[in-house]
């Protein structure tokens, strides 16, 4: 476990695309994955935030010309008539599950310890 103390935008980098967390302060916890430092804050899933952005511009745009959006179907349907959950499928990846979590931009400032939690 890689321990960051104090933490600053020079020492980012190191932690991007995995999960941490930040302990602030006040002594609150903050986990997620680090996606990038911008303007002095740590931003964490951010990918979320793009993710949905990049939605609703396909959305806006296709509306803008009348035409109609088609969502790919997940392999629910497929695994739930073996008897399987979709965690459960043969494709299921083996590295822990992490749930998803809120975009949040973390002021440096304000983070007392920044260590992530899976080398």
């Amino acid at each position: 476990m890689h321990v960051q103390h104090p933490v600053t935008e020079n020492q980012i980098p190191r932690f991007v695309n995995k999960h941490v967390c930040a302990v602030l302060h006040d002594g609150s916890h903050h986990y997620g994955t680090v996606t990038g430092c911008e303007r002095g804050k740590l931003i964490l899933n951010g990918h979320l935030l793009k993710q949905q952005t990049k939605a609703e511009t396909l959305k806006k745009k296709a509306k803008k010309r009348g035409a109609r959006i088609s969502v790919k179907q997940d392999n629910t349907a497929k695994t739930a008539a073996i008897g399987l959950s979709p965690a459960q499928s043969p494709a299921a990846p083996l590295a822990p599950y992490i749930p998803p979590a809120e975009y949040k931009a973390i002021e440096l400032e304000k983070i007392a310890l920044l260590f992530a939690l899976f080398p």
